[in-house]
Parts: C-alpha cells; structure tokens; sequence
C-alpha cells in the first residue's frame, strides 16, 4: 500500500537538496484538538533546538482571558429547548413557578452582547420564544453576566426574579463558570490553525498551490523549520488525530509552471486587495493615522520581498504581479500626503 509519508521519506534520501524547489505542505487540524500553552510552546521550542537555529520560531501569544470567556458564553447556549407543559416550570431547587398562558412551542437560550468598556464586557442569557411556525414571539432577558478585566472574575446577576433559579438558566451558568475554569489556559483548534498558517504565509512566504487552499508550497531555504515544524504539530496532534506532512518538489518546467501560475493567481488577488482598500481611502480624501499607513507599507514590503525571492527561484519576472506593484508604489506614495501629522 502506498504510504505518502514513507514516500516523501524516500525522496529526501534519494535526492540532494540542491534539486528541490522547495516543499509541498499541508497539514490537518481536528475539532476536538485541545493543547495546554505551555505544553505547545515548550514542544515547539524543543523541537526547532534539534534543527537549524538561524530562524527561531515565534511562539503564540498566551490566550486571552476575555476571550476564553466568550467562547465560554457561546458554547452554553440552548436551542429548540420545549416549551412547558401546564404553563409552568420547575426551578433548580425543584419549586414550580406559575407561568401566565403558554402560546409558544419552543425556546432558544442564548448569551448576547450587552455592552463593554476598559474594565469590564458584559453579555445577557436571554430567551427567545417560538410559535410552531418558527416565528419569534420576542425576546426575555434572564441573567446578566459580568467580566472583570482587572481579576478576571465572572458575576452572575439575576435580571428577572422570577426566572432567577430556571433550570435552563442555571445550567448554562454551571457551564460557562466550568468552561471559563478548565479551558483559559488550553488553545483551541481555530487557535492552532491560525498558528500553523500564520508561520507558513507571513514567515515563509508560503504560496497556496490550490484556490481552494490546504496545500502549500515553501521554498527550500525554509526546509528545516518545515521539518521542525511537522514533528511539533504532529506530536502534539497525536491524541487528537492532527498532523502535518511535507513533500520535496523536485526542479524541473512542470513544477516551475505550476508555482508561477499559483504566484500570480494568489499575489495578483493579495495587491488588488490593497490596491483597493488604499484607493478607497483616497477617493474619500480621508485622513489616515501613522500607524494605518504603517501597516499599508508593511504589507507591501512583504509582497515586494516575495514577489523578488519567487522570480529569483523560478528564474523568471512575475510580470502580472510586478505591473501592479508599480502601481501600488504609486497610490502609496500619494497616501503618505493623508497621514495625519501629530
């Protein structure tokens, strides 16, 4: 049986490094991955020390307390929860509260956004009711939930006495305070993803060689924070079935036609989409912050170096994309009279 790992193994063995172009990449993150921080970071650490220390990783930034928070409050929500029979329902401390006639099939309980500022971010559980249609007969606020930036603590406050022990109300309550407690300190599957590709097109200029995306190709000065890179994410995805896996791409026409077609599509696209957003600005004849330009002239740098280290690698200019950076050097250059001075 074909092996692609075994397969990728034995062109790395049979074949100097001299003839690759570069590596093909891709990788495979489950829903269900979950990896402490510190495990992560220290895994990534030991394994870039076995290979070529001249670029060191960048590490993710720890998770943010707040933002564990509102994934807490999303995952807690209820939907299509049966309306109580006899116009009732029983509380938490299993009394029964009298309910006025019940018109409504169904309920959805979920937690809104109720405001933010400097100290705190506040969200709402609310109830919606549902007639057998599906048409919303409104909305009850239940509970408001308090997050302090300062501690990091979580308050919960009942907005209707009424409802202050309902069953469906107190269990999410259970949940965001367990989930808010057991998960601030893990990365989240959308958080390693991010990482992954974060690395790959910021500090590798990785190109996508499918529109669809998935697969990368990276070139082969990149070669041992690739390797690195793999081992680290694949054992780290071990207990969840993640992994990443690379495959040299040997130097001949085919190969180069098909990374200069995959350049251009995917730069073309990345200098349109500055292009606009800076002509945009221009066209309203607004004024624009240092730092904003900033990171206008940060992002054409780096389309710059990677459309010179690609026409360098595959021995040809990359015209389609060379004529649009002339013209976004143009459009910068009249931006930089927008920049409001301090």
């Amino acid at each position: 049986m074909f092996n692609l790992t075994d397969h990728a193994q034995h062109v790395k063995d049979t074949y100097d490094n001299g003839l690759f172009l570069g590596r093909l990449v891709w990788y495979s993150v489950t829903e269900d991955t979950k990896v402490d921080y510190a495990t992560f970071c220290a895994e990534i650490l030991t394994v870039y020390a076995a290979f070529d220390g001249s670029i060191p990783p960048d590490l993710p930034p720890a998770p943010r307390y707040v933002d564990v928070f509102k994934r807490a409050c999303t995952k807690s929500k209820k939907i299509n929860v049966p309306a109580p029979t006899g116009g009732s329902f029983v509380r938490a401390d299993g009394s029964t509260v009298v309910l006025p006639d019940v018109n409504y099939t169904k309920s959805n309980y979920t937690v809104r956004p109720a405001g933010a500022d400097p100290s705190k971010v506040w969200r709402v559980i609310v109830r919606e009711d549902l007639d057998t249609e599906n048409h919303s007969l409104g909305y009850t606020e239940l509970c408001r939930i308090t997050f302090d930036r300062k501690d990091n603590s979580l308050n919960f406050q009942p907005i209707l006495p009424a409802y202050s022990n309902d069953a469906k109300v107190e269990g999410m309550k259970r949940e965001i305070s367990e989930y808010y407690k057991n998960e601030t300190d893990n990365l989240t599957a959308y958080f390693v993803r991010e990482y992954i590709r974060g690395l790959l097109e910021k500090n590798m200029y990785a190109i996508r060689v499918r529109p669809s995306g998935g697969v990368y190709f990276i070139h082969e000065q990149y070669a041992p924070v690739v390797d690195a890179l793999e081992i680290a994410i694949t054992n780290l995805g071990a207990k969840f079935g993640s992994s990443m896996h690379s495959l040299p791409l040997l130097d001949d026409s085919k190969q180069r036609e098909m990374l200069r077609a995959a350049f251009e599509n995917e730069s073309v696209g990345e200098v349109d989409a500055l292009l606009g957003e800076v002509s945009a600005i221009l066209k309203d004849d607004k004024q624009i912050s240092m730092n904003k330009y900033q990171q206008f002239a940060e992002v054409q740098d780096a389309l710059v170096k990677k459309v010179a280290d690609y026409s360098d690698l595959l021995d040809q200019a990359l015209d389609l994309t060379g004529s649009r950076l002339e013209l976004l050097r143009d459009v910068m250059w009249n931006l930089a009279s927008q920049v409001k001075v301090d």
